[in-house]
Formats: C-alpha cells, structure tokens, sequence
C-alpha cells in the first residue's frame, strides 16, 4: 500500500511538472503570436546550460517564395556580432600580440592623433569618443541603405574625423567605428580576414557550422532569411547592402548563438582568463563605471539576477543574446522583422523564468513652457548657401521656402530646418544644427550633431 501511495504522489508531482512545463511554453508563445505565415518572424532558443528548454521558429523566411522560419534557418545578428570580434582581440593580446593599453594607433597609424591617445581598451569598452561611421555618412545623405560600404571605406570615412565626440575615456557612446577599428586590428596582425581567423579559432573547435560572417553581400546564402521591414503599411525588403563585418555581420542560428553562449560556462576557447576580460567592466575617467565590457554588456537586471548580453539591428535584422550565469539561462532570438524589439522580447522571457522585480524610478521630465525662437525673411536669407563637409565628405544647400529654410542633403533629399529655443539652432531630419558666425556677424558654416556623431563641421562654400 506504502509503495502505491508513493508511486501515485511521484506520478502526480510529474503531472504538475508538465503543466508547468506546457505553461511556460504557452507563455513564450504568446509573445510572439503576431509572427504568422504573412509576415516574417524569428527562431527563439531558450536552455539552461546544455538543456534546450524551448526552441520555435515563426513566421516566414521569403515572403515571396513562401519559405517559413525554421529553427535552421540563418539570420544575421547585427551587433551581437561585436563579441566575436572582441573575442578575437583578446586571443590576440593572450598570444602576446598586442596590449589593450596599447595606442590604436601602433596598428593603424592613420588614424589622425586627438587630444589623448585612444587604446585598443577604449575601442572594447566604447570609451574612445570616435563618431560612428555610419552616422557620418547618414548626415550626407548616403547612408547604410543607399550605398555599399567596404571596410576601406568605411576607415577612410573614420580616418576624415578631425575630432572626436569626446575625449577618450569621459564617456560611454556607443561607435560602430570602434569595432570597424578592431576588425582592421585583427586582420593586420593576425595576417588573416576575422572571416579566416574566426573559422579557425572559433567556429570550427566551438561546432558553429552554421555561423559565418557576411564578407560579400551578394553571395548566395542557403536558408538565409530575407529581411523585412514596414514602411507606410507595407512590407518591404531590406537587406543590408555592404561588404563590412566585425561591428555586424555575422550569419548564423539560434543552435550556434548557443554553443557560442555556453563559452561563458566552459572557458572551452580561450581559458578564464579571456573569459574575465570579455565581462570586466571599467571606469570612466570620472570613476564613474561603464558596464559595457569586450562587445557583452554586464549588468544586473530588473530580476535581480547578473546577465551578460548584447542586442542587435541591421536593415531588417534584429537579435538578442542573454547568459544568466547565476541560473546558467541562456537565451537567443533572432529575427528578420525590422519591427521587432528583441531586447525587450529577451528580457520578457527572462521574466517568466525568473521573475520581474521592481522597475527602477525614473527622472521625470521637465515641462518646457519656452516657445521657439522666430526669424524674419531677412534673417532666414542669411542661412541660406552651399555647405561642405570634408568629415562627412559632402554638401548640405539651404535655401528659402514658404516662408522657412530648407535643407537638400544630395542626393537631393529635402527635409525642413526647425527653429529651436536657441538662436542660430535649427533641428533638421533628426539633426542638431548650429551654425557658425564671424567677428561680423555673417554666417561661416555649421555644425551638425547626432547622438553618435557630435559636431560635424560644414563650411559655407557660396551664397
């Protein structure tokens, strides 16, 4: 009687551990419902160390062909991608090839010399105060989207910047030309493309066999997803359209982020060493700290619980890996709908594993009761010219219209100037401009900022 009895309470206790086990799945599944087979999707692998928990692929690879997502199917993983070349680096300095403290500039000595010397630490940690590139690129109109971008081009671009955001070491900002730096490190030491150096080093002894980096954008790809994006109520393509990695770039599964992931539990590659560094956080030149470590952001979320992790975003390409070392949770998404918040999915899923916790406070905001400043005609006219940028490589007109000042960003873009609550500031397709005057009062140029590209210079070149 004992011995039924028992085994009735363990086929009960098994009983309520599968309906915990269907709810969980339920649960992840809700978040994604509005992924079908009309619209792109995502794979979604959850595990705890090796233990895949759930892994569902959704919605559909090519629109046109009617392919859908499968768990096989390869995306790319945007800035997620940044780890592969920080790791590369570190592999790198445990060789004795290089130092982080070293001068970037040792390796690649066109960079022009700033107020301080930026080090191969300060490109890790985004810390070097280098504008993005692509930011750059954007303000003249020819952004990621519109032109093809090689790695040569995009350091020529890097290599124009007369000045930097900030100096190296005041501040966290996020630079694509950080990476695009380190990549160019990578393949000048090792004598190897981070394609070729990566397959070898880390793809091949991690059993990534899915994983590779996108050296040409026109190479055919098997079971690579098409990437998509919503513009004006409808779905559009949009593939990336360069032959630059390291910032971005990788193709690969949610199978292999996996067994890339598990590299933060076994030290497999690299020992605990490169381990410790990857997830070290480091101060600013304030002492305040910077919890963005070698391409892993090390923080603490809302749970409670440590996690390293990185999101990810080119075109239509959106990802997020997570580690939890504390529960050994892992957790990747990759999707090809540039609608997605992958961020904000990862740490939903977090949250049914291991709970919420409260919402940290946030400032609140000021009121502005202040009105924009107005200008005349007259003062308008002022404005108006033909602007160079030698940092941007490009040229901005203004010009009058229906009584305001607009802008035509070649090729030929037109977008109108927004007076702010400052004079000689204008706001400008997302832009802050600040124009520039002499002893005389005549305008000279004008400096375009972003959050990731402060302060381009234009110089007034005609009338």
């Amino acid at each position: 009687m004992r011995h039924l009895l028992f085994a009735l309470l363990i086929c009960i206790g098994c009983g309520t551990a599968f309906a915990q086990t269907n709810d969980t799945t339920a649960r992840i599944d809700k978040l994604f419902s509005s992924w079908n087979n009309a619209t792109p999707g995502g794979s979604i692998l959850v595990a705890r160390g090796t233990n895949i928990i759930y892994h569902k692929a959704y919605g559909m690879a090519d629109l046109e062909r009617d392919v859908p997502n499968t768990n096989e199917t390869i995306f790319e993983a945007g800035s997620v991608s940044k780890q592969f070349t920080a790791f590369s680096i570190l592999l790198l300095e445990s060789e004795g090839k290089l130092s982080r403290t070293d001068d970037v500039r040792k390796y690649v000595p066109e960079l022009p010399v700033y107020q301080a010397p930026i080090t191969i630490q300060h490109l890790l940690n985004h810390t070097s105060g280098l504008r993005d590139w692509g930011s750059v690129v954007s303000i003249t109109g020819w952004d990621r989207q519109k032109r093809g971008h090689t790695l040569a081009m995009a350091l020529q671009v890097i290599c124009r910047q007369q000045a930097l955001n900030f100096k190296p070491g005041d501040e966290y900002s996020y630079s694509n030309s950080n990476y695009t730096i380190l990549t160019a490190v990578v393949e000048r030491i090792s004598k190897q493309a981070l394609e070729d150096f990566t397959k070898e080093k880390l793809f091949k002894p991690l059993g990534m066999t899915n994983t590779r980096w996108r050296s040409n954008y026109r190479k055919v790809i098997p079971r690579r997803a098409q990437a998509y994006g919503q513009f004006d109520n409808e779905t559009l393509i949009i593939m990336p359209i360069e032959d630059i990695y390291g910032h971005a770039g990788l193709l690969t599964t949610t199978g292999d982020l996996l067994k890339w992931n598990q590299l933060l539990e076994t030290y497999q590659v690299g020992g605990e060493d490169i381990f410790k560094r990857r997830i070290e956080t480091n101060k600013l030149n304030n002492g305040s700290v910077n919890d963005y470590g070698a391409g892993i952001t090390n923080s603490v979320a809302n749970s409670g619980f440590r996690v390293y992790s990185h999101s990810g975003a080119t075109a239509g390409y959106r990802a997020m890996l997570m580690y939890y070392p504390q529960k050994k949770l892992s957790i990747a998404i990759l999707s090809n709908d540039g609608g997605f918040a992958p961020a904000k999915a990862g740490y939903e899923i977090s949250d049914i594993f291991l709970g919420h916790g409260p919402e940290q406070p946030s400032s609140p905001e000021e009121s502005d009761t202040k009105t924009n400043i107005s200008y005349n005609a007259k003062e308008l006219n002022a404005f108006t010219g033909e602007f160079y940028s030698a940092d941007a490589g490009g040229t901005w007109k203004l010009r009058m219209k229906d009584n305001g000042l607009e802008a035509i960003n070649e090729p030929l873009v037109t977008f109108p100037m927004t007076p702010t609550d400052q004079r000689d500031v204008f706001t400008a397709d997302g832009l802050r401009i600040e124009f520039k005057k002499n002893k005389k009062g005549a305008i000279t140029g004008f400096t375009a900022t972003e959050s990731r590209a402060r302060n381009v210079p234009f110089t007034k070149t005609s009338k």
